[in-house]
This record gives C-alpha cells, sequence and structure tokens, in this order.
C-alpha cells in the first residue's frame, strides 16, 4: 500500500472567486470610463452631438402644439428651427406609439431634454449590464463551468463597446428600447407577464426590433403579455391620434416611412447601413427588399421554433433580437443589439479553449470602431455585417449541440 498522500488540489474555484472580485469591478470600472470618453464627452468625435434625438424633441413640440410630425409642412420648418439643417428632407419616421417620449421631453428646454435622455440611456446602459450579467445562469447547459469572472465580462462588454457609445453620443434611443426588450423577455421567463407585457409594448418606439420576440410569445401562448403590450401600445398612440386624427396620423406615418427609406443615409448600399441587402448592393449583387428580407427572418424564426428544444431561452433571444439588423437593415448604432451574440458565443466556448482565438477574433471584428474600419477602407455597415453573419451561425451551431432541454427557467405560458 503506498502511503504517500496525494499532494491536495488547489481549489480553483475559491481562486476563481478571489481573481473575479479583483478583476470584475476592475474591469467594469475601465469600460466605464471608456463610456464616459468616448460617450458621454465624446472625446475625438466630430459628428453633432445628440443630432438623433433632436428629430424626436421637434415631433413632440408639434404634438405638443396640437399639429402633426408626419406633415412634412410642419415638421420642417420646426426641426429647422432648432438648427438641422442636414437633412433636404427633413422627415418625422418616428411610430405614433412614441408619442408619450416625445411629448415629455418636449415639456422640457431642449438643452434640458438633452440632459434627461442622457441620465435615461444611462440607466439602461446599466440595466443592460445587468441583465447581461444574469446570463451565466439564465443560459441553460453550457460546454464547461462559467468563471466567477463571466458576469464582470459581460457587463463590461455591455457598457465599454463602440455601439453602446455611439448611441449615447448621437442620442439614438436604441438603447432604451434595447434595455426593454431584453427587460420583457427576462421578466417572460420568471411568470412576470404584467411588467414584461408593459416593457414590451414601450419597444413599439421600435417596432422592427420587437417584431421577432413578439411572434415568439405569441407562438409560445403568452397571450396575457402579447395584450398587455397591445393595451401600452394602444396607449401610447392615443394622444396624437386624438390631436390629428387617425388618417392623418396612420397614413402621415406610412407616407413618411415610405420617404425615410429614400434619404441617402438610409439606402441599401451606404456606408452607414448595416444589413445583407444593404451587403449584397454595395457588392453590385442582386438583394431583396426590406419586405422579403423580414418575411425570411420571420422564416428563420419558425424554423428556429421547430428545433426549439434544442436552444435555451438566451441562445433564442440573442439570435431573435439580431436578426433584424443582420438581415433586414440597421444603422451602426442599433449594432448595439449584437453584442449579447458576443455573451452566447463566449458561454458556449467556456470549455472549448482551442477555439476561443477564433471567438476573440470574431468579437474584436464586430465592436472595432468605426475610425479604425475606415483607416482600412471598409465601411462599417458592411464591416458589421460581415462580422455578425458568421457570429449568428455559429451561436445557433453551438447552441444546438451544447443544450439539453430547452425551458430552463421558464414558466409555462400565461402561468
Amino acid at each position: 500500500m503506498n502511503s504517500k498522500r496525494a499532494a491536495p488540489q488547489p481549489d480553483l474555484a475559491r481562486r476563481d472567486r478571489r481573481v473575479a472580485r479583483i478583476t470584475g469591478p476592475t474591469l467594469l470600472a475601465l469600460a466605464a470610463v471608456a463610456l464616459l470618453l468616448f460617450g458621454v464627452i465624446g472625446f475625438g468625435r466630430t459628428t453633432p452631438r445628440f443630432g438623433e434625438f433632436t428629430a424626436v424633441y421637434t415631433g413632440g413640440r408639434v404634438w405638443l402644439g396640437g399639429g402633426n410630425p408626419y406633415d412634412a409642412g410642419q415638421y420642417a420648418p420646426a426641426i429647422r428651427s432648432f438648427g438641422v439643417t442636414s437633412q433636404p428632407t427633413p422627415v418625422f419616421a418616428y411610430s405614433p406609439a412614441a408619442a408619450p417620449f416625445a411629448v415629455a421631453v418636449a415639456t422640457l428646454p431642449l438643452s434640458a431634454a438633452r440632459v434627461v435622455l442622457l441620465l435615461a440611456n444611462l440607466l439602461a446602459v446599466a440595466a443592460l449590464a445587468w441583465l447581461m450579467a444574469r446570463f451565466p445562469w439564465d443560459a441553460g447547459p453550457r460546454t464547461g463551468p462559467a468563471s466567477a469572472l463571466a458576469p464582470w465580462l459581460l457587463a463590461s462588454l455591455m457598457v465599454g463597446n463602440p455601439f453602446t457609445m455611439k448611441g449615447i453620443y448621437l442620442g439614438q434611443n436604441t438603447l432604451l428600447v434595447a434595455a426593454a426588450l431584453t427587460g420583457a423577455w427576462y421578466l417572460s421567463r420568471r411568470g412576470a407577464w404584467l411588467a414584461g407585457g408593459v416593457l414590451l409594448g414601450v419597444c413599439s418606439v421600435k417596432p422592427q426590433v420587437a417584431v421577432l420576440p413578439a411572434l415568439w410569445f405569441a407562438l409560445e401562448g403568452r397571450w396575457k403579455q402579447l395584450g398587455t403590450a397591445a393595451a401600452v401600445v394602444l396607449l401610447s398612440a392615443a394622444y396624437p391620434l386624438a390631436v390629428a386624427g387617425i388618417g392623418p396620423t396612420l397614413g402621415g406615418w406610412r407616407n413618411a416611412l415610405a420617404v425615410y427609406a429614400t434619404l441617402p443615409p438610409n439606402l441599401p448600399g451606404d456606408a452607414g447601413v448595416v444589413g445583407l441587402p444593404s451587403l449584397l448592393v454595395a457588392w453590385g449583387l442582386p438583394a431583396p427588399s426590406s419586405l422579403q428580407a423580414l418575411l425570411g427572418t420571420v422564416c428563420l424564426t419558425g424554423l428556429l421554433w421547430l428545433v426549439r428544444a434544442r436552444f435555451s431561452p438566451s441562445d433564442v433571444f440573442c439570435v431573435l433580437i439580431a436578426l433584424p439588423v443582420v438581415f433586414v437593415f440597421g444603422h451602426p448604432y442599433d449594432a448595439v443589439l449584437l453584442v449579447p451574440l458576443l455573451a452566447a458565443l463566449g458561454l458556449r466556448l467556456a470549455d472549448r479553449r482551442a477555439l476561443w482565438p477564433v471567438g476573440a477574433a470574431l468579437a474584436v471584428a464586430l465592436i472595432l470602431p468605426d475610425r479604425l474600419t475606415a483607416r482600412i477602407g471598409a465601411p462599417q455597415g458592411q464591416w458589421v455585417t460581415l462580422a455578425a453573419l458568421p457570429l449568428v451561425a455559429w451561436v445557433l451551431a453551438l447552441g444546438y449541440r451544447t443544450a439539453g432541454r430547452y425551458g430552463q427557467n421558464l414558466v409555462p405560458a400565461d402561468a
């Protein structure tokens, strides 16, 4: 009998927690500093700050005055009064459901409204960071145990990526919608259908982002949540419908969307347009229309539903919010909706160290700042699309192979 005792193995889990307690907050602090410098202060940026927000603010001012911002004759002189002259054809393309937010900020001076939006966006980033930190526990089975550092890494990634910074600087509302949509999904998995429905209804400010998650909720039979969301949408649109009338509001919005699609910054092939159709046009190849591309994502969602037993809810959500941006239409600031793909990919590669360099390369490619992509002659819209396509495919492939049963942390529909 061998009397020698085996040397005690180090407590790797305890060491991992010790490292995480120091390294995690440090990473998050560095990400917050980067957000402050390049998002809030705008260090090194040349484009006007809050340029996107002025459109929302102007729409609210027109509504407050009893007008209709979808009428170009009313909207154009209003937005030009705030010094916006870059658009040859000013158009208000936000949905009528954006009225509560637009009217609320329009009651303030423009400078104060910008501060309110900045604070709201920062709160949205904090919420997204917290929700991203929940992924290691909500993503279902993985190929290996998640490190104690994983939540800090994922939260830091959400705070410190270039898309978040750009959204903060430009005064975009994509961060608000992303936080609401992620919260709606998170709450739906826990049976909080009322709060989840309210958040889903808020996403009608950018309805194209919420279409596929809403479809998934319908397939799951979450009618209470969808009914709540529909009620929120109707209440949100009540003011503009009452002020301008149903026909002028809905008809004007439809016409505004048609004009918006023809503006140079939104045309397929433009350097600032993300999505497969734009990439194909830029390469001189036949491309589907936006409607055809959207129908394609609906079909992909249907296929994903048929094999849903192979995927965890978190994987499904990451793919659903990415599909409209990757396969239909978006701008670089909308690419913040692609960041959760990196979280899903990282968790699936937890015990596949041989693939870490490939995963890291894809992550770096996706979040490469536009200043660097411009230096190598790659328009950011096309670059983001090229980086996101393999990410979507790989997350689906890894999720299919590593997930056990669908339904982790899943409360039955309308429970």
